[in-house]
């Protein structure tokens, strides 16, 4: 977790903080294996020779959906014509987003 107090920290915390990109698209491989693996009822599948189940898929889902959001924070917190917002931590990024 990082806090930043200005627009310009925003990208720099992400990159020194956040997921690389390879471990993002691992997340999305493993969250598509495991959503395929859902429509056909089954309970877990794998990946890359790699169990994949409920609580796997649940952090590779959160992953997802927090580089998905991290993407867009500079066009959506931060135009110049309206003051910044603060984001403190990562439960502030679903309210700045909403």
């Amino acid at each position: 977790m990082a806090s930043c107090i200005h627009p310009n920290q925003v990208k720099v915390c992400n990159e020194i903080y956040g997921p690389s990109k390879a471990e993002i698209a691992q997340a999305r491989k493993i969250v598509n294996a495991y959503d395929a693996a859902l429509t056909t009822g089954q309970g877990a599948t794998t990946v890359d020779g790699v169990m994949i189940d409920v609580p796997i898929a649940g952090r590779s889902r959160a992953l997802r959906e927090f580089a998905d959001a991290s993407a867009m924070l500079p066009a959506k917190l931060w135009n110049r014509r309206t003051s910044p917002r603060l984001l403190r931590n990562i439960d502030d990024l679903t309210v700045c987003l909403s």
